[in-house]
């Protein structure tokens, strides 16, 4: 209500620019990156039956729960097991034995890497033998990715390291010489925001916040740390989804999909 500009680099639910002209992100919407998931599963990998396991007390973990069994449902798969968690939960072992006997081919877990390793390795001690999914929230914390019951995993990404420019990629290389360990994502979109307003604040030679909307709007294809950067009207941004695949300890791209392609 006071046009107080705002750009968030991770706060990826729907509802944080809609309706607010003066809110941006840099990061993926949930959205986007369920409907993605949602289509390996079910047209590049076969995956008919899936289970959801989400932090009932987190929105985020809530939210990509909900939109991962809208679009994987409607893609033709079956939901077997959509079940939320109390938020203090660290015994996984009941819920995961519910998981393997509901016959799930593939497990979404939109959650974060604390919870990760526990529900992965009470998974398999489980003796379900699918294909763990995530979302971003798995690129939080690299060293999740040398679990070994991570490998094979898929998971939903703002960028893929490995792709990034020849400039990015120095740069980034000697942000992680400086400190001693290579920077997180959200680390890296926080630097993104940043450059984005700076690089607004000089198109438009002004603060005024309506002069900066506008600038950042007017920002084709800004090249940032993450990769080319356009916003749409509505605050969010023209931003790829990738699918990362956990092999080795490391992650392979395994395909990009822009926003909007049909799935």
């Amino acid at each position: 209500a006071a046009q107080v500009l705002m750009i968030t680099p991770t706060a990826s639910n729907p509802a944080v620019t809609q309706g607010r002209p003066f809110v941006f992100r840099t990061c993926l919407v949930d959205t986007d990156q369920a409907q993605v998931m949602a289509s390996c599963a079910v047209k590049d990998m076969g995956l008919l039956a899936g289970a959801v396991l989400f932090d009932a007390g987190d929105a985020y973990s809530r939210g990509l729960a909900g939109y991962f069994r809208d679009f994987y449902t409607s893609l033709g798969g079956r939901m077997v097991l959509f079940e939320g968690y109390p938020p203090e939960t660290k015994d996984f072992s009941g819920l995961m034995a519910r998981v393997r006997a509901s016959g799930a081919k593939l497990l979404y877990l939109p959650n974060f890497p604390r919870a990760l390793r526990q529900q992965m390795v009470q998974a398999r001690a489980a003796g379900f033998s699918g294909v763990f999914m995530g979302a971003d929230s798995w690129d939080e914390d690299r060293s999740l990715h040398a679990l070994a019951q991570m490998q094979g995993a898929l998971f939903t990404a703002d960028y893929y390291p490995g792709g990034v420019s020849a400039r990015a990629r120095e740069e980034l290389d000697g942000y992680a010489a400086v400190l001693g360990e290579p920077m997180d994502k959200n680390t890296v979109l926080t630097l993104d925001s940043v450059g984005l307003i700076l690089a607004a604040a000089g198109k438009a030679r002004s603060l005024s916040p309506a002069d900066l909307r506008e600038a950042l709007l007017g920002l084709q294809g800004y090249e940032g740390l993450t990769g080319h950067i356009t916003f749409l009207p509505e605050g969010d941004p023209d931003r790829s989804v990738h699918v990362l695949k956990v092999a080795q300890g490391r992650t392979e791209l395994v395909k990009v999909v822009e926003r909007g392609q049909p799935q």
